[in-house]
């Protein structure tokens, strides 16, 4: 079930590997980005069949309210400064040796839309979409040293149909142009395998 914009967005309570990674970047870089109003975590791929047509929305996972699974689909939105989202595309395992723990490789997405009229009524240019991503960069390559994991930026997309090419968005005409911007980060992550092994608490 779908909840209405805005709900109490829930944080991992015992995150492992790639959600504990997740959760981290996610509080780096809304610690250090003023703009990013709404940093929310990992999304996932959910299908909606309307008229006949299956359909794509990023929403995050709220827990169980009333004995139901509650999502809420976090599309761009021209109410919210900034708002961001990972999506985790696959995993690998690197140095693999039989009964060792080995190293796990992700390919992550970080997505961004923006509201530049609300981060400045000075500038809504390309220019200021750039320091907006400058800032992004500078977080994600110089501000992450000594943690268990490591992020490398392999691309950043700047199209919207490159965006959000895994997700259909409604009302697109309304939120693909200025003063909403949109980017995202394609970016590796590599991290060692939990050891010991993670149990359910």
């Amino acid at each position: 079930m779908i909840l209405l914009q805005n709900p109490d967005i829930n944080v991992p309570q015992h995150p492992v590997e790639i959600d504990a990674a997740i959760v981290d970047i996610n509080q780096e870089l809304s610690d250090r980005l003023s703009w990013l109003s709404h940093p929310y975590g990992r999304i996932y791929k959910n299908l909606d069949i309307q008229n006949g047509q299956s359909l794509f929305f990023p929403e995050h996972y709220l827990g169980k309210q009333n004995n139901s699974n509650r999502y809420t689909n976090i599309t761009p939105d021209n109410d919210k400064t900034g708002q961001c989202f990972f999506f985790v595309r696959r995993e690998t395992v690197t140095q693999y040796q039989t009964g060792q723990f080995g190293f796990l490789n992700y390919d992550v997405s970080i997505v961004f839309s923006v509201n530049m009229e609300l981060v400045s009524s000075a500038s809504d240019t390309d220019i200021f979409q750039s320091i907006l991503i400058a800032q992004v960069r500078d977080v994600l390559t110089r501000q992450l040293l000594g943690k268990t994991y490591k992020l490398t930026i392999l691309s950043i997309d700047y199209i919207f149909e490159d965006v959000f090419r895994d997700f259909n968005i409604q009302k697109q005409t309304q939120v693909e142009k200025s003063p909403l911007t949109h980017f995202k980060v394609n970016c590796q992550i590599v991290l060692p395998e939990d050891c010991p092994v993670p149990v359910i608490p």
